[in-house]
């Protein structure tokens, strides 16, 4: 039970940790497009 809890919140992290890897490149691709 508790390991399967574990690896649902492993994966939520990983959801996580990549969207706002995608969030930063965006926006540091939008900056050097805008300058």
């Amino acid at each position: 039970m508790t390991l399967k809890l574990d690896l649902e919140l492993l994966q939520f992290s990983i959801v996580l940790w990549r969207s706002e890897r995608v969030a930063r490149l965006s926006m540091s691709l939008t900056r050097k497009l805008d300058s």
